[in-house]
């Protein structure tokens, strides 16, 4: 479980640093920030599935 967090976490890390320097104004800050978004979403969901194809954890109902 600790390598699920770690993926976890640094998906969320680079989605928040990147948040604290975004310059709402500039529109190719924008675009790549929803790029960076967008991947380390994804990067969470396939943890996600693999966590729950594993049948290691169910998610509480």
């Amino acid at each position: 479980m600790i390598t699920v967090a770690h993926h976890i976490n640094n998906a969320t890390a680079s989605i928040l640093g990147r948040a604290h320097v975004l310059d709402p104004e500039n529109a190719s800050d924008v675009r790549a920030f929803l790029e960076l978004v967008n991947r380390q979403t994804g990067r969470i969901q396939m943890t996600i599935a693999v966590i729950a194809s594993s049948g290691v954890y169910t998610c509480p109902s």
